[in-house]
């Protein structure tokens, strides 16, 4: 089969570009440092995170929705280490409560659990609890661990959400919702200056070039939204540059390309060149 051999290259890099999805931090701070934590109106620090509850006991869909309301979601479990943090979280509260709802749910029966905040069912709890799943059923938290119930049966409601969410990065705003995707920012936001090496040996084939070509090009936009831009009027802006690599060096794009320029009609394959083969 043909390959296609793409090298990245970061040579200068004008402002950290970097995100993390909305995930738990199974590295818990001290819960004792935890006044130090910020946290929104109606939440309380807890252990890394900021946590909000309900005493009342309610159903699942009540409890759901007092999450939501405040922007939040009940726990999700992710490790022992997640259990057992929410385990403790129990005694946490204020008047102390001996149950309380996570937001697992049955998608697909006989199947694993789902989390609602959209992260992955990646444990499956200590003895499987997380697996086989029953259509309305979700699992509470108790002292010796997980339980499964009824939607209807009543527990009371507790909400976080991690306070990373909500911390500013000091070079560029570079959150991203739960899908991956920007939040409050623009992907020309960053200043990059990326240098991409494209084989144009014999092994690389015409084929595997011309698809490299048009994945190059995609990098600048899907032709509804823009992604690496090259605008020089910018404050800030990400310039690229192409260079076909075969027994010599071949500058396509001197750090100037733009969304409208072509890698196919630039780069070819050099005849008799069997591998990348540059000598310093």
């Amino acid at each position: 089969s043909s390959r296609m051999k793409i090298a990245l290259l970061l040579v200068t890099i004008g402002a950290a570009w970097y995100a993390n999805l909305l995930q738990m931090d199974t590295n818990r701070a001290n819960i004792a440092d935890t006044d130090q934590l910020q946290c929104r109106n109606g939440f309380y620090p807890y252990g890394g995170v900021c946590m909000y509850s309900n005493n009342e006991n309610v159903n699942y869909g009540v409890a759901v929705s007092a999450c939501a309301a405040v922007g939040a979601y009940a726990p999700s479990i992710h490790n022992q280490s997640d259990l057992d943090f929410w385990i403790g979280a129990l005694k946490w509260q204020n008047p102390p409560i001996s149950h309380y709802w996570l937001d697992a749910y049955c998608e697909t029966p006989g199947g694993n659990y789902t989390w609602r905040d959209a992260l992955p069912t990646d444990y499956l709890g200590p003895k499987g609890e997380l697996t086989g799943c029953a259509p309305g059923t979700g699992y509470h938290i108790h002292a010796d661990g997980l339980k499964r119930f009824f939607y209807d049966t009543p527990a009371s409601a507790v909400c976080s959400y991690d306070t990373k969410a909500d911390r500013a990065d000091p070079y560029c705003n570079c959150a991203v919702d739960k899908f991956g995707f920007p939040s409050g920012w623009n992907y020309n936001d960053i200043w990059v200056d990326v240098a991409i090496i494209l084989d144009t040996s014999e092994a690389m084939g015409t084929t595997a070039c011309f698809l490299a070509g048009a994945l190059i090009e995609s990098f600048f936009g899907d032709g509804f939204d823009d992604f690496l831009i090259t605008d020089t009027n910018a404050p800030f802006y990400t310039r690229v540059g192409v260079i076909g690599m075969s027994d010599t060096p071949t500058v396509l794009y001197n750090l100037n390309m733009t969304k409208n320029d072509k890698v196919h009609g630039k780069a070819s394959i050099k005849k008799g060149v069997l591998g990348i083969d540059v000598v310093a």
